[in-house]
């Protein structure tokens, strides 16, 4: 017997002792086709686009709080219907 056929042997056997004693099986992995790869890069490349958008914006916006005032100003400059009730 060659060291080819006695590894083969060697690994078929230590696959079984590991199905007795764990009782599950070795699943072979799928690798993803080249499409899927690419489609999983165009997608990333999306979100990661759509996040340094939304970022940009959320770092444009007016700060809610004003600080020269200390009071909530520009959170109160235009109240909605709800809040008006409220405030009588």
């Amino acid at each position: 017997m060659d060291e080819f056929e006695r590894l083969q042997a060697a690994i078929a056997e230590h696959k079984r002792r590991w199905k007795e004693k764990y009782g599950w099986y070795d699943v072979p992995r799928e690798y993803p086709t080249m499409e899927e790869e690419m489609r999983r890069e165009r997608e990333l490349k999306e979100i990661r686009a759509t996040n340094a958008y939304i970022r940009k914006h959320i770092r444009s916006a007016p700060d809610a709080y004003d600080s020269k005032n200390d009071d909530w100003s520009l959170l109160n400059q235009n109240p909605t219907s709800v809040d008006r009730c409220a405030h009588k």
